[in-house]
């Protein structure tokens, strides 16, 4: 899973399309007690382009619900609910990158960093992991229903 593409200090962007932007760390203590760091992306330096599309459905718990119906009923087993690292799986719809990677990419410090995954942070990545998720399971044979497009 091939996140960032990594250029020699002071290389240029790749071309004119790509936006500078910075990441940060964010260090988190979830509710169970779990630590969780994230690498996210300053989408608030970046430019919302018009042909990006940045909106994505989030689930509803009653679609959540639902499938497991579906799935208990025609006797299939669920592996699992909550995809982590979601979004680093798809491929990133905007053109962003670093000109000086930070302490958080080790022996890379200082070199110049080109976004390709979604990344957290940016905000076409939800649409971005959806589309992805949508096409994985389309290939499969999967279809959404008639009511509601999540499911």
């Amino acid at each position: 899973m091939d996140v960032f593409d990594i250029h020699p200090a002071g290389s240029a962007p790749p071309n004119d399309e790509y936006q500078k932007m910075t990441m940060r760390c964010i260090l988190a203590i979830k509710h169970d007690l779990r630590r969780k760091s994230r690498l996210v992306g300053g989408r608030h330096l970046l430019d919302i382009l018009t042909d990006v599309q940045i909106c994505s459905s989030q689930v509803k718990l009653i679609s959540v619900k639902l499938v497991s119906i579906i799935a208990d009923k025609m006797g299939l087993k669920q592996l699992c609910r909550d995809v982590s690292n979601d979004c680093v799986n798809a491929e990133s719809s905007q053109k962003a990158y670093v000109p000086k990677a930070g302490y958080e990419f080790g022996s890379r410090k200082g070199m110049m960093i080109v976004i390709v995954k979604a990344l957290y942070g940016l905000s076409a990545s939800g649409a971005d992991w959806h589309r992805h998720f949508s096409n994985s399971l389309g290939s499969h044979g999967f279809e959404p229903t008639r009511y509601d497009k999540d499911v």
